[in-house]
């Protein structure tokens, strides 16, 4: 994940260790809008398109991408949208709460986090997406 670029090899590692990793197949609903989860999406490998549902609409649709879930990290513990694989998928995650650990306990891994959440969200950025 090219966030953690900057981040101690010690530290990845670590975070590595926590990382899930989940296999699905085609036409398979990844995520359900309006499910509890307590997951944050890290990265996501399609050998096809992923569409992203909002309100029973295509309101993405993309392919192999890095998506750290930081959108995912508020008070909601339930998911906005609902994502669909069309072709065999693999999610990367990890639990919210060992996360949040790992923020507080690696000051190096919170600034990279915070900078790349900083910078996927500027405009430019959001409009390339």
């Amino acid at each position: 994940i090219d966030f953690m670029q900057n981040v101690p090899s010690d530290i990845v590692s670590e975070i590595v260790e926590l990382i899930e990793e989940k296999h699905y197949p085609q036409t398979t609903t990844i995520i359900q809008e309006g499910q509890d989860s307590n997951q944050i999406p890290i990265c996501i490998v399609a050998q096809g398109r992923v569409d992203s549902i909002k309100n029973g609409v295509v309101a993405d649709a993309y392919n192999t991408r890095e998506i750290f879930g930081h959108l995912h990290l508020g008070d909601e513990d339930y998911m906005t949208q609902t994502l669909i694989a069309q072709a065999g998928t693999t999610v990367y995650e990890i639990d919210k709460d060992l996360f949040y650990a790992m923020v507080q306990k690696n000051h190096e891994f919170a600034r990279a986090f915070i900078d790349a959440v900083a910078q996927d969200l500027t405009p430019a950025s959001i409009k390339n997406k």
